[in-house]
C-alpha cells in the first residue's frame, strides 16, 4: 500500500511539473517584427470577384521571387509579390519588407534597424529565415520598393 501511495504522489508531482511547464512554453509567444501597415481598410474594395487596392497614386510593382529560402514563411518560389515605390526615406519602417539593390541583384528582404550617419538615412536588413544580417548599409537610393502584399 506504501509503495502505491509513494508511485501515486511521485506521479501526481510530475503531472505538475510537466502541465506547469507545458502551460508555460504554450503561453509564450515570442514577438516578432512585422511589417507597417501600408494599406487601410478602405483602400481595399472587392467586387466580384476582382480586387482593387488604391494607393493614392503611388506607383506599384509586381515582384517575383526565387528560390533562395531566405525570406521562408512569408514567401517563397511562385507566390507574388505587391510593392509601391516609396517617395520619402521616413516611409520605410521597421519590420517593412524592401526590395533594394545589391551587387547587381534585386534583394528582398526585411529591415531591422534603421540608422544615420554622413551620408544620411541607412537601413539595416535581414531575411527573416538568415542566421545574419545582410552585410552593409542599404540607402534610400537603393530601395526598390515597399512590400504590401503576398499572394500565395
Amino acid at each position: 500500500m506504501k509503495y502505491i501511495l509513494g508511485v501515486t504522489v511521485l506521479g501526481f508531482l510530475i503531472g505538475l511539473f510537466i502541465g506547469g511547464l507545458a502551460e508555460t512554453t504554450a503561453d509564450y509567444t515570442p514577438d516578432r517584427m512585422s511589417a507597417g501597415n501600408h494599406v487601410a481598410n478602405d483602400e481595399i474594395k472587392l467586387l466580384g470577384n476582382n480586387v482593387f487596392i488604391n494607393l493614392d497614386g503611388k506607383k506599384l510593382i509586381w515582384s517575383e521571387f526565387e528560390n533562395t529560402n531566405s525570406m521562408i514563411p512569408v514567401f517563397d518560389k511562385g507566390h507574388n509579390g505587391l510593392e509601391f515605390v516609396p517617395d520619402h526615406p521616413d516611409e520605410i519602417k521597421v519590420g517593412d519588407i524592401i526590395s533594394f539593390e545589391y551587387n547587381n541583384e534585386v534583394i528582398i528582404h526585411r529591415v531591422v534597424d534603421i540608422g544615420y550617419d554622413d551620408s544620411g538615412i541607412y537601413y539595416i536588413t535581414k531575411g527573416d529565415n538568415a542566421l545574419e544580417k545582410d552585410s552593409g548599409k542599404r540607402r534610400f537610393g537603393d530601395v526598390h520598393g515597399v512590400m504590401f502584399g503576398v499572394i500565395f
